[in-house]
């Protein structure tokens, strides 16, 4: 369920473009919590983690989905 829910938002989000949007939080605030509840998630179950990672930085960090997917180390 929550697979299909990201993927009707990067469908249907004006956030997910070939332009940057504003960031919510600075890149600190989101590497602990997000790299903590995504890294839990994928020891328990694994697959698709990258997507929530991806997801992340284009709604949190302001990112395009470009940059967001190309992006080493989240």
């Amino acid at each position: 369920m929550l697979l299909i829910a990201f993927a009707l938002y990067f469908l249907f989000s004006p956030k997910v473009s070939d332009l940057d949007s504003r960031y919510l939080i600075g890149e600190g605030a989101f590497a602990f919590p997000l790299g903590t509840g995504i890294g839990f998630y994928d020891g328990f179950f694994g697959p698709d983690a990258g997507t929530f990672f991806v997801m992340g930085c284009v709604a949190l960090l302001g990112y395009n989905l470009r940059q967001a997917v190309a992006t080493p180390g989240y």
